[in-house]
């Protein structure tokens, strides 16, 4: 007689938290990959209530306005290109790919890639930390307040949903 084994609800409840957050980060990866500004300015219309919460659209910067900003007067030389905020939005890509494959992967096979889970709940909180020190102790944009907004709780999420179902004694059916 052969012993098949499933999921304990919990493990099923965090295997199911696990798609639907690969599903939403792909989605957040896709968005930064073809709207980059787009989502600043989303978020942008939002924080219309104080406009000193609106986030600058770094692509339509002017190249003097960048060097006040940023350079304090140091001199470029003529025709000299800056930077522009791809470097920023390939790491977030980037990011956004690796916890939607490590998301991805705990939903195909909760027992399997459970441990992955340590790797986003640390990936998120430090992201979200990291945005709220951000808004408190540099740039105090709506935008950079998203971040811990919606990372905190996701990691938090994932750590109890995690530990539920680590504790949870997986079902078994003849």
């Amino acid at each position: 007689m052969a012993v098949t084994c499933t999921y304990s609800k919990a493990e099923d409840q965090f295997r199911k938290l696990m798609g639907i957050l690969s599903a939403l980060f792909l989605i957040g990866a896709v968005l930064f990959i073809f709207a980059p500004d787009g989502v600043v300015r989303v978020i942008n219309f939002v924080a219309k209530i104080s406009p000193t919460t609106r986030a600058p659209i770094v692509s339509l910067i002017s190249v003097d306005k960048y060097n006040d900003v940023f350079y304090q007067g140091v001199n470029m030389p003529v025709g000299a290109r800056l930077p522009s905020h791809g470097m920023y939005v390939a790491l977030a890509v980037a990011f956004m790919v690796l916890v939607t494959v490590m998301s991805g992967l705990i939903f195909y096979d909760q027992r399997k890639y459970s441990q992955l889970a340590w790797l986003l709940i640390i990936g998120k909180a430090a992201s979200g930390l990291t945005g709220l020190g951000y808004y408190l102790w540099s740039y105090h944009y709506l935008a950079n307040l998203m971040v811990p907004i919606t990372d905190l709780p996701i990691a938090l999420v994932m750590l109890i949903f995690y530990l539920r179902a680590k504790g949870s004694a997986p079902a078994v059916t003849a």
